[in-house]
């Protein structure tokens, strides 16, 4: 028996003695294990990573980046963020990972590096730029995510690493060692101290057999075997006790389970709001003071796009007609409420509702109508611009979602919108009311056509969604849609164009000169073209017919 405990004693010490030394020497004092460098094609001068590759929480990713080139960029995004900055770039990626490094493949751009420099962005979560080996630890949290490594300057061979951060492993490594070597030395020690110590005649003198002991002093064998087993058992016990609690001060990876749809990204939270809506009112004002004063409508770009940007140019021409240059005062915007859906890629937009200021100009209270403003970007990296624009009665406001997947239209409200849609569209082509009531101003737009003029005629009418007939609620088409509490809210822009004819030997002409001339129709003629562009805003709710709730004809060129 107690040979049997000198022999277990000494197995289990010299296992945890041989784990917990080889643990130590992999873990090392910083507590991390590290998987080999991933060593980055020379056809690529950027790496990322798949955003699914580390399904745990509760541990840390200590990531170390290094370019031949000189400085480099370590940073983590939100995959779809890292995928629209990276989209026409030349890339590693990275889509396994292994202690032996990584492998995956090139994917192809027609630039080697990003255009704008990544330290310069803002979207990255977690990032460090530097000359020289780069790190950064990420906490994981079961959410996914992307790793970008990009050279900073001068591109150059990309290296970089992926390692786990246990805290206090390299501890209860130490410590399981030490426990084990623990196990090994007492028993063999004590065993030498016994044998050295016995009398001639006694249990463990070299020269006595066990079993060959007087019978008179069988009991105090018997007793002296069992405390040295008893001793052995409790120095196992013991060192299984001291490893598990050595252990326990590390914390250990959990798997997590990631989302199984590609990854999304809201379009933008409300803490972000005010700093999209001054940096829009800074570029619209210098587009106004230029369009006002010089009539050079080169600025409208940098802050519109789509119908409004149309509409703008129309403005500025309309405005050099006129020939009266005038200074404009700056405008501010200020959210009433937000509307922000989730995407899986760029381009993506917000609504809002709110009633744009103008210093010096006081805001009449009265005023029953604010507006709806749709502002979106085409990548991580540009600004906000608005897209459309129309007006809201106040007490038709509907109450937003939180952002996110609760604030994006499901396929039902997307099949509604389309046919709200074409339900307008008739409307404005026929007059014919279908499924969508008409609001005052969308009627007030189709009476204009239908009514009579004198000595003329009208005809050519088309009314044509703008953007993607294939895909009117996507980024193209005309639709913009969002979940609201109750169902959802859309604005639907149509091209509205028509023309005038006058009478057999009579010729027409625009009264308002101006008008004419921007829009290249001076003096007398044939036909007459009306062109604009017709914004509706639709309640769509879950359990009733859609309403126009406001609609707004523009002027276009």
């Amino acid at each position: 028996m107690r040979r049997l405990a000198f022999v277990l004693s000494v197995v289990i010490g010299s296992l945890m003695l041989l784990v917990g030394g080889v643990a130590a020497a992999l873990i090392g004092p910083d507590d991390t294990v590290s998987a080999s460098p991933i060593e980055v094609p020379a056809a690529a001068k950027v790496a990322v990573t798949a955003p699914d590759l580390f399904p745990f929480r509760n541990t840390t990713l200590h990531l170390t980046a290094a370019s031949t080139g000189g400085a480099v960029f370590l940073g983590t995004a939100n995959p779809v963020d890292v995928d629209s900055y990276l989209s026409n770039v030349t890339r590693y990626h990275v889509h396994r990972l292994g202690v032996g490094g990584g492998t995956g493949s090139v994917k192809d751009g027609e630039l080697a590096v990003p255009g704008l420099s990544p330290e310069t962005t803002t979207f990255w979560v977690d990032s460090v730029t530097g000359a020289g080996e780069q790190s950064l630890d990420v906490p994981l949290t079961g959410d996914l995510f992307t790793i970008a490594v990009v050279p900073v300057g001068e591109p150059g061979a990309i290296s970089f690493s992926v390692g786990v951060t246990l805290g206090g492993a390299f501890r209860a490594a130490v410590g399981v060692a030490a426990v084990g070597l623990l196990l090994v030395a007492v028993p063999l020690v004590w065993r030498r101290r016994a044998a050295a110590g016995a009398s001639p005649g006694e249990p463990g003198h070299p020269g006595v057999r066990e079993g060959a002991a007087d019978p008179q002093s069988t009991s105090t064998i018997e007793e002296a075997r069992n405390a040295a087993v008893h001793r052995a058992q409790k120095l196992s016990v013991l060192g299984f006790v001291g490893a598990v609690a050595l252990t326990g001060c590390s914390s250990l990876p959990q798997p997590a389970t990631l989302p199984t749809e590609p990854p999304t990204q809201v379009a933008i939270q409300l803490d972000d709001v005010p700093a999209a809506l001054a940096s829009y009112d800074e570029r619209n004002n210098a587009a106004r003071t230029l369009s006002a004063g010089s009539f050079d409508p080169s600025g409208w770009a940098a802050a519109d796009m789509g119908p409004v940007l149309r509409s703008d140019e129309f403005d500025t021409a309309y405005r050099k007609a006129v020939g009266t240059p005038e200074a404009s005062p700056p405008g501010t915007h200020t959210a009433d409420a937000v509307y922000s859906p989730a995407f899986d890629a760029y381009p993506m937009w917000f609504m809002m509702v709110g009633t744009p200021t103008t210093d010096g100009v006081e805001p009449d209270p009265a005023a029953a109508t604010g507006r709806i403003l749709v502002f979106e970007r085409a990548s991580v990296v540009e600004p906000w611009r608005m897209s459309r624009a129309v007006g809201l009665p106040n007490d038709e406001r509907p109450t937003p979602l939180p952002v996110g997947p609760a604030s994006t239209a499901s396929d039902a409200q997307e099949l509604a919108a389309v046919a709200a849609m074409e339900s307008v569209r008739n409307f404005l082509a026929t007059g014919t009311v279908t499924t969508v009531m008409p609001d005052e101003n969308l009627t007030a737009v189709r009476e204009d056509f239908a009514r009579d003029h004198d000595d003329a005629s009208v005809g050519a009418l088309t009314v044509t969604p703008i953007g993607s007939a294939e895909d009117p609620t996507g980024p193209d088409g005309a639709i913009r849609l969002v979940a609201v509490e109750g169902g959802a809210l859309a604005t639907i822009t149509f091209d509205y164009q028509y023309n005038v004819y006058p009478s057999a030997g009579n010729t027409l002409h625009y009264t308002d000169g101006a008008f004419a001339q921007a829009t290249g129709q001076v003096g007398e003629r044939q036909t007459l073209s009306n062109k604009s562009v017709v914004t509706v805003a639709v309640s769509i709710p879950d359990d009733g017919p859609p309403v126009a709730l406001n609609s707004w004809p523009f002027p276009v060129l």
